[in-house]
């Protein structure tokens, strides 16, 4: 069993996330973008009931990244973090969640499911 870390360790996490994730994507450049959450489950059993919301993105040919902790899954929420952390004219590949449907609305992004293999780009 792996013990969980004590809140201090919780709260460097986040600040080392905070300020080490930087702006990801560009021209030609494709960015995997999913949303997870980090917690435990109740008595071990379960879905997860607690936990922080997380937005990660990961750009393919760097491995550059970001991680920010969200409040909800809502498409709001996600198109506000993207267009805070993906450059414009990206190309983003998701995992067809429905709060990223919304991305197709973004002038300066496209989104592809992670299953296509065509490349796709748009300016």
């Amino acid at each position: 069993m792996v013990p969980l870390p004590s809140i201090g360790h919780l709260t460097e996490g986040k600040f080392y996330l905070e300020n080490h994730s930087e702006s990801i994507g560009g021209p030609r450049k494709i960015v995997q973008i999913d949303e997870g959450k980090f917690g435990r489950r109740n008595y071990n059993r379960g879905h997860f009931v607690e936990g922080q919301l997380v937005l990660g993105g990961i750009e393919r040919d760097t491995n550059k990244m970001f991680l920010v902790a969200v409040h909800d899954r809502s498409s709001q929420t996600l198109t506000d973090c993207m267009q805070q952390w993906v450059l414009p004219s990206t190309t983003i590949h998701t995992d067809c969640w429905i709060a990223y449907d919304r991305l197709g609305e973004q002038p300066h992004l496209c989104n592809l499911p992670w299953g296509l293999k065509i490349d796709f780009f748009r300016e």
